[in-house]
């Protein structure tokens, strides 16, 4: 899949990141809206009357719409306008959300987080498409972490400011107001955005018949490297993606008796932890022109911090902190996996390798945020649903997180298999 219109000369050095922060204002958009449960979860479970497997599913909707529209984004982006897919996805987005905030029935809210989520499945992809226009490929592993930081923002916005707002407005008020920001961005967005140096909106020809197609996903699907990067970053993703979107501040309530403030203060030390992980092991793997090993200790400190969790119950706020901190720190090594998997596969199957990995990562975020929460009603009552009146206990948590630690030992195995690439591309 090709989404490249040539690089031209333009006359400002501003411009190229003028368009780049417009882009990832999207995905920084969209990521909130992904991971604002921790700060909603208590609210949704009284008022739509829900069990701990019910909330992870609702928030979990958002990551089934992702799923559902990745395998088919990077076509549509090879064949629309790149700015014009932004506009309309943002749009839709903004709205699903506004209409959430009215909602009075669990299907509806549902429903309409579902929506949104299907926006989402364009927000990484189209930021990388409008880059790849407007940098050379030498500054694209700096951008690709620029825009992953973005992200990191919006995912650290939906903890503590967005239950400030919660407390001072209630949830419908505060989601409506989230929605407003959205119309303000699109705004925005409408005049900054351009798909080429050359051209406002760019139409790219459709390079890509029915056999190519075919035949890239077929390469992609063969080579290894693309299910084991893909594999590996969903299972590092996952403290970002369970814990930082739902189910931290539950956690932390419950095992080490903070207040709902703490806690997501806390988990806003996640996305922190991302946010200055990201740009740094990307700047140490092409310093050191090593993937593989950056990907291991990763994932193995991941795994220790993980562990010091499972161990100590008595740990107070300030270790708490350092320690999520750091947990989104290491778990950042996830972002090398993709210029491994750029750097392992054809140019021409470069897009539907990345789809693919965007496939997994997405899909084993929304199973494992079900499976925390039937986790916690297995060790409760060992039965699937729970009366929504129930209180988990500490143990019902602790018994649940005992995925993280798990899931990082996965990555560890994930990560030696991997073929170092040595920061080049190992096929033409």
């Amino acid at each position: 899949m090709s989404h490249a219109a040539p690089i031209l000369k333009h006359k400002s050095s501003f411009k190229p990141w003028i368009v780049t922060i417009t882009a990832s204002l999207f995905f920084m958009y969209s990521f909130a809206q992904m991971n604002m449960f921790n700060a909603l979860g208590p609210n949704m479970v009284e008022f739509f009357k829900i069990d701990a497997l019910e909330l992870g599913n609702l928030s979990a909707m958002s990551l089934y719409g992702n799923v559902l529209l990745i395998p088919i984004a990077g076509i549509i982006l090879d064949r629309f306008s790149t700015r014009q897919v932004i506009l309309v996805s943002m749009i839709i987005c903004t709205f699903a959300t506004l209409f959430f905030s009215f909602a009075t029935n669990y299907h509806v809210a549902a429903f309409f987080r579902f929506v949104a989520g299907c926006t989402g499945a364009f927000c990484f992809l189209s930021a990388i498409v409008l880059c790849s226009r407007w940098f050379e490929p030498q500054s694209m592993a700096k951008v690709i972490g620029f825009i992953v930081t973005m992200a990191m923002l919006g995912g650290a916005l939906a903890q503590e400011p967005m239950l400030i707002l919660i407390d001072q407005f209630g949830w419908h008020a505060a989601l409506r107001y989230y929605a407003f920001l959205g119309f303000f961005l699109i705004f925005f967005m409408y005049f900054f955005l351009e798909d080429t140096p050359e051209q406002k909106v760019f139409y790219p020809p459709p390079r890509m018949k029915y056999e190519d197609l075919k035949d890239s996903f077929f390469a992609a699907t063969s080579n290894p490297q693309n299910w084991l990067c893909g594999g590996y970053t969903s299972l590092m993703n996952l403290i970002v993606i369970v814990i930082g979107a739902v189910w931290g501040a539950g956690y932390l309530q419950s095992v080490y008796r903070l207040s709902l403030h703490e806690a997501n203060e806390i988990t806003f030390l996640i996305f922190v932890g991302t946010m200055i992980g990201s740009p740094i092991v990307g700047a140490i793997s092409d310093r050191l022109q090593q993937r593989k090993t950056v990907m291991m200790y990763g994932a193995i400190v991941s795994l220790l911090l993980s562990l010091i969790l499972i161990v100590n119950d008595q740990l107070n706020f300030i270790v708490l902190s350092s320690i999520f901190f750091l947990l989104g720190f290491t778990t950042s090594t996830q972002v090398i996996s993709y210029p491994v998997i750029v750097e392992s596969n054809a140019s021409k199957n470069t897009g539907v390798s990345e789809s693919l990995a965007s496939f997994l990562i997405l899909g084993t975020g929304a199973i494992y945020q079900n499976l925390y929460g039937l986790v916690m009603n297995l060790h409760a009552k060992n039965v699937f649903f729970m009366p929504s009146d129930y209180v988990y206990t500490a143990g019902d948590h602790y018994y649940a997180f005992w995925l993280i630690p798990v899931a990082f030992v996965i990555s560890i195995i994930l990560a030696s298999l991997i073929t170092e690439t040595n920061a080049q591309r190992l096929t033409s």
